[in-house]
């Protein structure tokens, strides 16, 4: 098993979210989220769908996987909604009253898949063909904090494969991490969100696991207790058709629709 170091997007940017916003000098709202990496292309345009419902609002995104940001806004960072892959971090921030509880709603789902590099010879079809040779590392979320990676090890040990590939198993900060080792071949294959496959050229989806593998994942989203009316407004439209439609472009399972 070998741990990376490699921190891939954890990064922070901002875009105005409505017309005529132009810096952090305007006079109109800042509503920060935080969101898990899987959302970095997703989240932007679906904010974008919906700039003439949110006028004079600007909107700063803090990119990464879900457990990092959400010790993050435990140790007292600044936010005002949060975007988890995984119930589970939502369920930390709750207990510690640093989410407000009526203000939790699950609104995304998503699906694994197995992902080799684009122009690989190695080309599995099935989880039990990752067991050979040909395979030297297979790329995932850290298990001990990543949801995608949480959501690979109830899958390969559902498989009955997990302690067989674990010492073969490359452990990323983030998922999209885990993407970029199979992206620059240092990992022959991952397993990695459905939706983080469909993003990038340099990889090819080998297949998405079989139903009966596939781990319930739920993406939820939460304000603060002190967020502001704005950020309500914003996390009420990411739930409306408008949005949920964007988030289905681009692979993601819409809850409500």
């Amino acid at each position: 098993m070998k741990k990376s170091s490699v921190f891939v997007l954890a990064l922070t940017l901002c875009i105005a979210a409505a017309p005529g916003c132009r810096d952090r000098s305007d006079s109109g709202p800042t509503v920060t989220i935080f969101a898990a990496s899987s959302l970095v292309d997703a989240l932007p345009e679906a904010v974008r769908s919906i700039a003439d419902s949110l006028a004079g609002i600007r909107v700063v995104y803090n990119f990464a996987g879900s457990s990092t940001l959400a010790r993050q806004i435990s140790a007292g960072s600044p936010a005002d909604l949060f975007l988890s892959a995984n119930p589970d971090w939502m369920r930390f921030l709750l207990d510690k009253k640093l989410i407000a509880a009526d203000s939790v709603f699950s609104f995304l789902n998503n699906k694994l898949a197995v992902v080799i590099p684009a122009q690989g010879d190695f080309r599995p079809g099935t989880l039990a063909q990752l067991d050979g040779g040909s395979l030297r590392h297979l790329a995932i979320g850290d298990p001990a904090h990543v949801p995608a990676g949480m959501y690979a090890r109830q899958a390969l040990q559902k498989a009955g494969l997990w302690q067989t590939l674990l010492p073969r198993l490359v452990m990323a900060q983030d998922v999209r991490a885990a993407l970029a080792f199979v992206e620059a071949g240092e990992a022959q294959a991952g397993i990695v969100y459905a939706t983080d496959a469909r993003i990038s050229s340099r990889v090819r989806t080998a297949f998405l696991l079989p139903d009966s593998l596939q781990p319930e994942i739920s993406y939820q989203i939460a304000a603060l207790p002190k967020a502001s009316p704005a950020a309500h407004r914003l996390l009420n439209l990411l739930l409306r058709r408008k949005a949920q439609t964007v988030f289905e472009k681009f692979g993601f399972i819409p809850h409500n629709l």
